[in-house]
């Protein structure tokens, strides 16, 4: 007899626990979203798998989304959520969430797995429930979980290998705004520095001209007054000494060739006036071709800038495309703790209980709230 009663107790046990795990649905395969109440279309079941995999990719967290008709009898909603957690097997080193709907009971919970509690708090998680109420009274419930979707994105920091790619571009961003910026000033230095070096030349040159202006003057006055006493008709002689005395025979117009001799004198001052002339001349084409040059150095500079950020743009592109390719991979959603969805959270032990998901009833974070 006590045999007997032994034996039921445990047939009992047994059928209370088989019970029990019959109760927790089994993941759909390759989706983070599993729509047990069919009230998702298969686009908005898509839409809404390809932003979680944002977030998987970019933020190192897994989440599962469950919408059932109503919570099974044996559970309350935050024990209903964190087997479901534990069963599955979401997220990778205690990094999931586990977000379930009681359509027809009108009931939310967010769970989170343990690394996650800090930043998911009791308050924070309700203002996250707020933000899926007004859609889940409108009956749209795809708009309501997108809302919560971005919510969770928001708080969630980016992962590290994500954080050193963001800190990769930023870097170098800033070394190409550093270089810019260096070539700019130093060809605004030199240009300041021809600037400086034109006028210093120009002020020479007009003194130049000034001293030349004054000396031809002088020369010009000076050989007028040659002239005129040239001209004169007294200034006559014959050179011969006779018995009778010193007698003129001619008259003295070799003056002129003193005349002759000063205006060479400033013919060599004009030629210098014009070889001065020539040679500022010839600077300020020196000037220009110089500035050409610099000109040709910035437009340069600017065009390497432009082909930097333009092959920025184009990786950031590719690694957009190949992460929308990702996204549009549905193999790739839902792999519950790194796994296969095909495996039913096989890393789960039977009982649901697994030891290494991270989940927990009584915990701090988390919420619950109607709609």
């Amino acid at each position: 007899m006590r045999r007997f009663a032994l034996s039921l107790l445990i047939i009992s046990i047994s059928f209370t626990a088989f019970n029990s795990s019959a109760q927790i649905p089994k993941p759909k395969k390759n989706s983070y979203v599993n729509d047990l109440a069919g009230v998702l279309t298969a686009d908005e079941e898509t839409e809404l798998n390809k932003e979680i995999f944002t977030i998987e990719r970019k933020r190192d967290v897994q989440m599962a989304i469950v919408l059932v008709k109503k919570i099974p009898s044996m559970y309350d909603i935050e024990e209903f959520a964190v087997l479901i957690g534990r069963r599955w097997g979401v997220g990778k080193n205690k990094r999931g969430i586990v977000y379930v709907a009681a359509i027809d009971q009108r009931k939310q919970r967010i769970e989170v797995a343990r690394n996650l509690d800090e930043l998911f708090p009791n308050d924070v998680s309700l203002a996250l429930l707020d933000r899926v109420k007004p859609g889940f009274r409108e009956k749209d419930y795809k708009a309501g979980l997108s809302e919560l979707i971005s919510g969770v994105e928001d708080i969630l920091p980016l992962s590290a290998a994500e954080q050193k790619l963001e800190q990769v571009r930023a870097d170098s961003v800033q070394a190409v705004v550093k270089q810019a910026a260096i070539a700019r000033e130093k060809a605004d230095a030199i240009v300041a520095e021809s600037d400086r070096q034109l006028w210093k030349w120009f002020a020479v040159f007009l003194s130049v001209l000034l001293v030349i202006y004054v000396i031809r003057k002088l020369i010009n006055r000076s050989s007028s007054s040659y002239e005129t006493i040239r001209n004169t008709d007294n200034y006559v002689g014959d050179g011969n000494y006779g018995s009778s005395g010193y007698s003129s025979s001619r008259r003295y117009n070799s003056y002129g060739s003193y005349g002759g001799g000063y205006r060479s004198s400033g013919s060599r001052l004009g030629d210098f006036a014009t070889g001065a002339a020539a040679g500022y001349a010839a600077r300020t084409l020196q000037e220009r071709s110089d500035e050409e040059r610099r000109d040709r150095q910035r437009r340069e500079e600017d065009e390497r800038r432009d082909r930097e950020e333009r092959d920025r743009e184009e990786d950031d592109r590719r690694e957009q495309e190949a992460h929308d390719r990702e996204a549009n991979e549905p193999r790739n959603w839902g792999n519950w703790g790194g796994g296969s969805s095909d495996s039913g959270g096989g890393s789960s032990s039977s009982d649901g209980n697994s030891g290494n998901s991270g989940f927990s009833t009584g915990s701090s974070s988390g919420a619950t709230s109607d709609w």
